[in-house]
């Protein structure tokens, strides 16, 4: 016989065991029977609600707010008031107390029925008053509001609707002709102050213009001082060009004299220097050909010596000249200077004249600059004094404009409130069937899941097989349900066996399939094999081990199989009775060895 371990093990399944189902969705199809009660006594208690509420009625009125536009520009330097902050304003004014307190007086509506008792109406009205934005989704941001109020009696609502408006327009059209005549004379004040203002600053700009020196400027409006900083800027540059190039000559003259002296070199220095020649101004051509001549005798001395030829022909060339001349050039007193150092004092010269040059347009150039920042500061002063007195006159164009404008509407102010939808007597809103209804299924559905849930948790019967299956960690052979005992009248005549026995009677019935599969689970695992002996049994009595072993053994006979049933049940044996056999010899006669255990045994109608 197997043990219980080898036949766990050998009904185990491959994978983990399933777990079974017990949400909250199980839990719910289990009950829904539970949840379909809670359902209707919800929905009962909203249809009642709704039948004994207190009916509450509503009335709807449209505002249109018009912005009286003229023609001229009234909005402020600032930009225009945003207009939808003003619709705000107005949603919020036509609610208020103040409105409202004036229209109770006004209409007497502490005297309606339905303000008997209440100590305060205006109270009441504002908590029951209410507005919103118009037009929804075809037109978003419309001048139009919604006023609304809710209230007991259809016709009450109308009648406090009108008189809330009414007072709302009323206090409307005095509000705005108010503020007309405030902006009227605060712009007057404005317009007299900047009159005063641009007064004195036109007469100290007078002030300013006679003390102030003449503005010189070019035709092109910039400032003389300038232009003629310009151009000694321009004269520096070219005197110490000059002054550059002459300290270079003195540094190449002193080199060839450190070298000797070669007549060629000085040729290429001399070039077209006018440094030692006379002015060609007023003077003579045959002086201009002595001194050339006189500069030739000086570098042919210093190249040749006084008694070349060459030299003799230059000195009898100077003598002619003078002789033209009548006595009258240039006399030579005294040893003929050295050329070299004759034209190096020359160069020393010309560089005195040019730092002198320098000296006096640096002078020049440092007053006309003062001159330039003096005319500068005046320049500015000017135009500054000019800019100020032209914002000032802008200004006060800008402010007289504005008061000839709100001027010609100040009788009639900017904002007019339209009634373009009156109120009507006012329709019922509460209690609003199908909101109660829809709530009352809402939270019928939820107390009726949250009980059936409750209630599933409560329930420790075991549902299914699987829960079996999981509370034991065993595997399940099979499932068999109720067996219907219906014998023909046929069988029961001819067979002493009970209907319990189905395998038997209805072998192609679904009940003798069950016990055909729990065979098939004992004989096809993998200890099926070494089956010799089977053992039932059940905590209790009436559990059905009796039934479920004769329909066992009856399908494991019809398998081909030697089968010996034995009723271990001392107290309640019954097999005897199912099978129809004889009750005189049985188990406790072979225990006693009152017999021997072939004796004992039976055979049935299987």
């Amino acid at each position: 016989m197997a043990s219980p371990s080898e036949w766990e093990s050998g009904f185990a399944s491959d994978g983990p065991p399933a777990e079974g189902d017990n949400g909250l969705v199980s839990a719910v199809a289990r009950r829904k029977g539970l949840v379909f009660v809670v359902l209707v006594f919800g929905l009962g208690l909203g249809f009642l609600y709704s039948l004994k509420a207190e009916r509450k009625y509503q009335s709807t009125a449209q505002i249109l707010i018009v912005k009286q536009e003229t023609d001229l520009p009234l909005s402020s330097a600032e930009g225009e008031v945003n207009y939808e902050n003003q619709l705000s304003t107005h949603m919020l004014l036509a609610k208020s107390p103040m409105i409202v307190e004036a229209a109770v007086k006004k209409h007497d509506l502490g005297k309606l029925p339905g303000f008997t008792g209440v100590a305060n109406p205006v109270d009441v009205i504002v908590a029951n008053l209410t507005t919103e934005r118009g037009g929804g989704r075809a037109a978003p941001d419309p001048n139009v509001f919604e006023i609304r109020y809710k209230g007991r009696d259809p016709e009450e609502c109308k009648v406090v609707l009108d008189a809330v408006i009414d007072s709302y327009q009323e206090s409307l059209g005095s509000t705005y002709q108010s503020a007309g005549a405030q902006t009227v004379q605060l712009i007057e004040q404005a317009k007299d102050s900047l009159s005063k203002q641009l007064t004195d600053k036109e007469a100290a700009y007078r002030q300013f213009r006679k003390e102030a020196p003449l503005v010189h400027q070019s035709e092109d409006g910039r400032n003389l001082h300038l232009l003629r900083m310009s151009e000694i800027e321009q004269d520096r540059s070219e005197v110490m060009l000059e002054k550059s190039q002459t300290l270079a000559q003195i540094e190449s003259v002193k080199q060839i004299k450190r070298s000797g002296g070669n007549p060629e070199a000085l040729t290429l220095i001399i070039g077209d220097s006018k440094i030692l020649r006379p002015s060609e101004e007023g003077r003579d051509p045959l002086q201009y050909r002595l001194y050339d001549a006189m500069i030739d005798e000086r570098i042919a001395l210093d190249q040749y010596g006084s008694d070349h030829p060459e030299v003799k022909k230059i000195q009898t060339t100077i003598q002619m000249l003078r002789e033209q001349l009548g006595g009258q050039g240039i006399k030579r007193s005294g040893p003929i200077p050295s050329f070299l150092d004759l034209y190096l004092e020359a160069l020393q010269q010309e560089l005195q004249v040019a730092d002198n040059k320098l000296n006096n347009l640096n002078e020049l150039f440092e007053s006309e600059h003062e001159a330039a920042k003096k005319l500068e500061d005046f320049e500015i002063h000017d135009d500054t004094l000019k800019a100020d007195i032209d914002r000032t006159q802008e200004l006060f164009d800008n402010v007289m404009q504005h008061l000839d404008a709100i001027s010609l509407v100040k009788d009639f102010g900017g904002i007019r409130a339209e009634v373009i939808w009156s109120p009507a007597a006012g329709r019922q809103v509460q209690p609003n069937l199908m909101v109660v209804m829809s709530i009352a299924t809402v939270f019928s559905l939820m107390a009726g899941i949250l009980l059936a849930y409750l209630v599933d948790l409560a329930d420790t019967r075991y549902r299914d097989p699987e829960e079996i299956r999981r509370q034991f960690g065993l595997p399940i052979l099979g499932h068999i349900p109720v067996i219907e005992r219906r014998v023909s009248r046929r069988q029961r005549k001819e067979s002493k066996m009970t209907p319990a026995v189905c395998t038997f009677f209805q072998p192609s019935g679904r009940d003798a399939e069950a016990y055909r599969n729990i065979r098939t689970s004992l004989l096809f695992n993998r200890d099926g094999k070494n089956l010799k002996v089977l053992q039932v049994t059940s905590p209790s009595s009436g559990d059905g081990k009796s039934t479920l072993c004769a329909n066992l053994a009856v399908t494991l006979a019809q398998s081909g199989k030697d089968v010996l049933l034995i009723d271990a049940d001392m107290r309640h044996a019954s097999a005897h009775s199912i099978f129809g056999a004889a009750n005189d010899l049985g188990l406790s006669s072979v225990l006693n060895g009152e017999c021997d255990p072939f004796d004992a045994m039976q055979s049935s109608e299987v």
